[in-house]
């Protein structure tokens, strides 16, 4: 049997608030980090997790909080309409 994964509520989530504090000389590097911390290899995808929103694991958003928090950015996910 394989593993569960622990999921927030069935909400969506985006960054695209804190992503947009990050300072333009970072944001290759910071988008990069996310890409690896979120196993997403396509820029389509990135985009769709920072703008659109998804349902995030429990360790993809304990993650991705990590890289922004290191930059001084808290509070990174915020709810989106449905």
């Amino acid at each position: 049997m394989g593993t569960k994964r622990l999921t927030i509520a069935k909400k969506r989530y985006s960054f695209r608030q804190a992503y947009e504090h990050v300072p333009f000389c970072k944001m290759n590097d910071v988008r990069d980090a996310i890409k690896e911390a979120l196993g997403i290899g396509s820029n389509v995808t990135f985009s769709i997790y920072k703008n659109r929103g998804v349902s995030p694991s429990k360790d993809a958003y304990d993650r991705v909080e990590d890289i922004f928090n290191a930059m001084g950015i808290y509070d990174c996910w915020k709810e989106v309409a449905s």
